[in-house]
């Protein structure tokens, strides 16, 4: 089961580093079906996947027909065809067009290319030569060399140009069984039109196999014989821009989907047993936990266990036999290893867990900014495993190093998830809360007589900005490319210096101290007219323009429920003072809120005062304008000019 080590913060637009999400899926013996139909099919790529920014940016490229024929046997093994034929339409979609690649896995699939060729606008066809078409190790493989054995075969198509057209056809079989029975789901890109897609399922006429659709898809169920056939069509996708910050494109696409399966407790349950008996108490991993706990007991013990996984046992992808996705190795192999997937990193934080008497149970969800379930239950949901520790009520997802226990990255709050449990059951992940998710800064700052602007700068965080802002720090590496980076979206020509408590020390709270020095002096004068300054800032302002997208919104938001106040101590050289300063603004709704205050403590120095509160981690179309307003009126103070007034005996530099 693939997981995303990175915090899942793409669109936590508030807070300095951003970090894309890859929507991937899980590899099962019937993973064929869902690499053929792959959620984002809009080109095969690599396992099955592509990234979400790689989707949302896709353009040029018009599917004129696509169709996916299978055959489903008795035991629930399956041969069939995909053909697809695409139209390059702008220069945009000539990289996308490139390549088709489909990977599969040579100990139970084969994959056979039987046609390909390009049509060009003038009618002349050409072939895809043998050279053009190439085997060999799949993305996931080339992520993790030595441990994934799945292939991919490319084709590269020849003499691409606009208005060309290009067409494949592929042949493909499974002849390997899984416990999770068929699995297929099918959605096209957002951003790319589609004329027809045709989805063909035959198999016997008693199989239980159920579908669902949604967004568009007619299907059409009928029994020949003793052959059922299922058709699902979907005419006339004219695919949609990308919005800024929007939910996955799972969420809002014509969907279509067929399992053989018949509750989620099911694929709990199964999950269960795979995992149950690789969670074992060594000697090691007793002595381990009882090092790690020291007198502990409970939630400090419990913490104390996650941080150590957490920092400790890289992630790194493990597949060798088809069935790794879903079955952990031992966790005395995980331990003396030092690295694993992320079932693996839960089923050795389950043991070290067990070693201290903490129940832990597996907890399947997808790493996505997806929120809305899948229509029927398939494993298809899920990307992910986590862990959740029922006595202590506390999730854990200790693949995100950055995070302590209990708090959990924006793409697995508020999810449906699945416990894997001995009867697997339903669940839902508390969804985000702008009293946890904290970003305060208190700075001072001078105006010198020279016109420069310089002054000191705090920031103390909790919550994911936490995570987020540790993680941002330790890849920075050094103290002044930090302090420049968190400066370079504010428009100010700055330098400065930062330091912080370890930010890889989850047992530490986060706090960073820094000084700052803005190059662009302010024009000194009888009258002073100058911005409020910003300082180092963790939650710029400036970045909610990542919010913000001028237009009527079709598609959710992910904002990131968040808190950010900043306090603001302006002190002018001798002689001069302020004038009486804005009044400030104060708005408040059901999505987001902000304040803005001035304050004159003495005649030369102003306190400034913001706060801002996003109450939700995932904004609607209908709430957009809610948070539209709060984001005009901070985009607006962004351009206060504070005035001062000399006595006049203040020289002008």
């Amino acid at each position: 089961m693939s997981a995303v080590r990175k915090l899942s913060a793409a669109a936590f637009a508030l807070l300095p580093v951003g970090c894309a999400l890859i929507v991937r899926i899980i590899s099962i013996p019937v993973a064929f079906v869902v690499w053929v139909g792959a959620l984002c099919s809009w080109i095969l790529v690599g396992d099955g996947s592509v990234s979400l920014d790689e989707e949302l940016r896709a353009s040029g490229v018009r599917i004129e027909r696509r169709v996916v024929e299978i055959e489903v046997d008795d035991d629930l093994t399956f041969a069939g065809t995909l053909e697809e034929t695409k139209l390059i339409t702008s220069a945009s979609g000539l990289a996308d067009a490139q390549f088709q690649t489909i990977p599969f896995n040579p100990e139970t699939q084969t994959l056979e290319l039987e046609s390909a060729h390009v049509e060009m606008p003038d009618g002349t066809r050409v072939e895809v030569a043998d050279d053009q078409v190439v085997t060999g190790p799949s993305r996931a493989a080339l992520g993790a060399p030595e441990f994934v054995t799945s292939s991919a075969v490319t084709v590269i198509f020849p003499q691409l140009r606009v208005g060309a057209r290009t067409s494949v056809r592929w042949k493909f079989e499974e002849r390997g069984t899984s416990p999770f029975g068929f699995n297929f789901c099918w959605r096209p890109a957002l951003t790319l039109p589609l004329d027809e897609s045709v989805i063909r399922i035959r198999c016997a006429a008693g199989a239980a196999l159920r579908h669902a659709e949604r967004g568009g898809f007619v299907v059409a169920d009928t029994v020949e014989g003793d052959r059922r056939r299922l058709e699902a069509t979907l005419r006339g996708w004219p695919g949609y821009p990308a919005e800024r910050s929007m939910v996955s494109p799972r969420d809002v696409c014509p969907l279509f989907e067929a399992t053989t399966l018949a509750t989620w407790e099911e694929i709990g349950a199964r999950f269960h047993e795979a995992v149950a008996g690789r969670i074992e108490v060594t000697p090691e991993i007793d002595a381990l936990a009882a090092k790690l706990a020291g007198g502990k007991s409970g939630v400090d013990a419990a913490r104390a266990i996650h941080r150590w996984v957490a920092a400790n046992v890289r992630y790194v992808k493990v597949y060798l036999q088809q069935m790794d996705g879903w079955v952990p190795h031992a966790a005395g192999d995980v331990l003396r290893n030092g690295y694993g997937d992320c079932k693996d990193q839960v089923v050795l934080l389950a043991s070290l867990l067990r070693a201290r008497g903490i129940a832990c149970e597996p907890v399947l969800v997808d790493f996505e900014r997806a929120y809305q379930p899948l229509p029927l239950c398939t494993p298809l949901q899920f990307n992910h495993c986590m862990a959740y520790l029922p006595e202590l009520d506390l999730w854990s997802n200790p693949t995100s190093p950055w995070l302590d226990l209990g708090t959990l990255d924006l793409a697995l709050s508020g999810k449906m998830v699945l416990v894997a449990d001995a009867k697997g059951r339903i669940a839902r992940t508390p969804a985000g809360s702008a009293d946890v998710n904290t970003v305060r800064s208190v700075h001072a700052i001078t105006l010198t007589k020279e016109g420069r602007i310089e002054g000191t700068s705090t920031i103390e965080v909790g919550g994911r900005p936490a995570g987020v802002l540790r993680e941002f720090l330790v890849n920075s590496g050094d103290a002044d490319r930090a302090a420049d980076d968190l400066m370079f979206e504010s428009a100010t020509f700055a330098s400065g210096q930062l330091s912080s408590s370890d930010p890889a020390d989850l047992s530490i709270p986060l706090r960073c101290e820094g000084r700052f020095a803005e190059e662009a002096r302010v024009a000194m004068g009888p009258t002073l007219h100058f911005t409020i300054p910003s300082g180092l800032e963790a939650a710029n302002l400036t970045r909610l323009r990542r919010l913000y997208d001028g237009a009527e919104r079709r598609f959710p938001l992910v904002a990131g429920a968040v808190s950010v106040s900043s306090t603001r101590t302006i002190r002018l050289p001798e002689r001069y003072a302020f004038a009486p300063p804005p009044a400030g603004r104060e708005l408040r709704n059901a999505v987001a809120s902000y304040q803005l205050t001035f304050a004159l403590a003495s005649p030369a120095e102003l306190r400034v005062e913001t706060r801002l509160r996003l109450e939700k981690d995932v904004v609607s179309p209908a709430e957009y304008r809610e948070l539209e307003s709060v984001l005009q009126a901070v985009a607006e103070d962004l351009r206060t000019i504070l005035v001062a007034e000399s006595d006049g005996t203040a020289s002008p530099r």
